[in-house]
């Protein structure tokens, strides 16, 4: 029935918006109309192909006829996703499913915070590597050195730690203090998101959730000016809190590998 389909959001060419449920191939071709060809999904977790079953996937390719908009229809239905976030491009022909080991090799990586580290394997090294410079985006040329790895495998391994949620791509170096330094500077959004609510934008472009509001105090308390004992001091005259110098420094330490402190000056 139609009205099970996946929901996707249209425009009509007035430029009014409307919701209609619709199916996915039906999206691509309406897309197509209009010159623009399917991405992927802007939500991570869509990317995952371990959403269907394991030995699942090579059959609905198969299904698919190794036609792309058909296996992400089939997937749909497979996986119950009844809402998607699509990013399309100029062109009206969607792009290969998996991305280009080569690719990665171009890339700064590193870790996504709070990410559980893996065990054994490439990815599991790497991922050692990274979490071990945080909050530093390593360059492809670098991590390999360090590991000593085959670059083909290491793209491989750092494309599924991506889709694994474990790993970040960047264009180029992150600007993130690797260390708080003397005078800590939060950045300028994340000091104003903190006395807002608890949502904060990282500079590594995720969201970070600061639930406690002393510690949201604490960042709007960072903008470079102060130093330990003035941080201190102004904690505690606005919350009555008697942190220590070496909790502050903790907290410090875990805002830098949050991504959340700048560079100083």
């Amino acid at each position: 029935m139609l009205s099970d389909a996946p929901i996707y959001r249209l425009v009509h060419d007035d430029l009014s918006e409307f919701w209609h449920p619709v199916w996915f191939a039906e999206f691509a071709e309406h897309a197509a109309r209009h010159g623009l060809g399917y991405v992927g999904e802007a939500d991570l977790y869509g990317l995952r192909t371990e959403m269907l079953p394991e030995g699942v996937e090579s059959e609905v390719w198969r299904l698919a006829g190794d036609d792309r908009i058909a296996f992400e229809n089939y997937s749909d239905l497979l996986t119950a996703r009844h809402f998607r976030q699509s990013v399309l491009r100029r062109g009206p022909e969607a792009l290969p499913p998996t991305p280009d080991p080569a690719r990665a090799q171009r890339l700064f990586w590193a870790v996504r915070p709070k990410a559980e580290p893996l065990e054994v394997g490439v990815l599991a090294d790497a991922f050692a590597e990274l979490d071990r410079r945080r909050p530093n985006a390593v360059s492809f040329a670098e991590l390999r050195d360090a590991l000593d790895a085959d670059p083909r495998v290491l793209a491989e391994a750092l494309i599924d730690g991506f889709r694994r949620e474990r790993l970040i791509p960047h264009a180029g170096p992150l600007r993130a203090a690797s260390d708080p330094g003397e005078r800590p500077l939060a950045s300028p959004l994340a000091r104003w998101q903190a006395a807002q609510g608890p949502d904060l934008t990282s500079l590594a472009y995720q969201t970070v959730r600061m639930e406690e509001p002393a510690a949201r105090l604490l960042i709007t308390l960072l903008d470079g000016t102060r130093d330990r004992a003035a941080i201190l001091a102004a904690l505690h005259e606005r919350t009555g809190l008697e942190l220590t110098a070496s909790d502050l420094d903790a907290n410090l330490v875990e805002l830098a590998r949050l991504f959340l402190l700048e560079p100083p000056h």
